[in-house]
């Protein structure tokens, strides 16, 4: 009898834990009526996930979106789906090929946008990756993390801050995390270096960084664009909540039946 009383509390206790955490997590949904009809937007990593997401209400709502994503197939994919599922408009939505772990590949995706518009409303930088198993150096020398959450979108707003200067009111989107409150320290002169990835565990760290330099970019660039006297581009940096998205897919603790579980089930 103490036993089945032990469960039974045991598990209660468990299933308040879960709604709270549900309760928690579960964010409001942006209903204003604001439109984007005639709007250029630039999304990356807008295949899956948070990205994805943020292409179809875009779209909905009047914005012509260019789709920044590394594989062709899978932004096709997303295309079909969004019109098909969510009745969007496929040609206000266009694929860019564009890899975060190139820099050429960020060099030809601006150019692609820049042959095709006289001004960008809105960037969003949302692709990201986390808890990349092995050290790995890019083409161009840089850790794998370091290079696709920041240094790529670093180099994608530079590129496209002059076609923002043309539009009456831009706006860039730094899609952050609240762990880059879990980062102590930068050290740009062995970030790209095997020393300063050590284990698997320090690769989290490693994206802890990278969303902490995309919150000091955020600040920097902000504080620069208003001392040049530019008043029509506004720079923010946001923590998306908690998502389930394809970015967790090398998390292990994340990838097993019970996880699966809380995160179906909270969702």
């Amino acid at each position: 009898m103490a036993f089945c009383w032990s469960c039974a509390i045991f598990w209660g206790l468990v299933a308040v834990g879960l709604y709270l955490l549900r309760r928690f997590i579960k964010g409001a949904k942006f209903t204003e009526a604001v439109a984007g009809v005639g709007k250029i937007a630039a999304v990356t990593g807008a295949n899956s996930g948070i990205g994805l997401e943020t292409a179809r209400e875009l779209n909905l709502r009047g914005f012509k979106v260019y789709l920044l994503c590394r594989s062709k197939s899978k932004a096709g994919e997303a295309i079909a789906s969004l019109v098909a599922t969510s009745g969007c408009d496929k040609k206000r939505l266009i694929y860019v090929p564009c890899d975060l772990s190139s820099l050429k590949s960020v060099y030809m995706a601006a150019e692609f946008i820049q042959e095709r518009e006289d001004k960008v409303d809105l960037l969003i930088c949302n692709a990201g990756c986390a808890w990349i198993e092995n050290f790995t150096l890019t083409d161009d020398g840089h850790e794998y993390t370091w290079a696709s959450n920041y240094l790529s979108h670093f180099l994608l707003v530079e590129l496209l801050l002059k076609l923002m200067k043309e539009s009456d009111s831009a706006r860039i989107v730094n899609v952050s995390s609240c762990l880059h409150l879990l980062c102590k320290h930068i050290d740009l002169k062995t970030i790209d270096t095997k020393e300063a990835y050590p284990s698997h565990i320090m690769s989290f760290s490693r994206y802890n960084d990278t969303k902490f330099a995309q919150v000091a970019h955020t600040h920097e660039l902000a504080e620069r664009l208003k001392s040049s006297g530019v008043k029509n581009i506004t720079v923010n940096a946001l923590h998306p909540g908690t998502v389930d998205t394809n970015i967790s897919r090398n998390i292990p603790f994340l990838n097993n039946p019970v996880a699966q579980f809380i995160k179906d089930w909270i969702q």
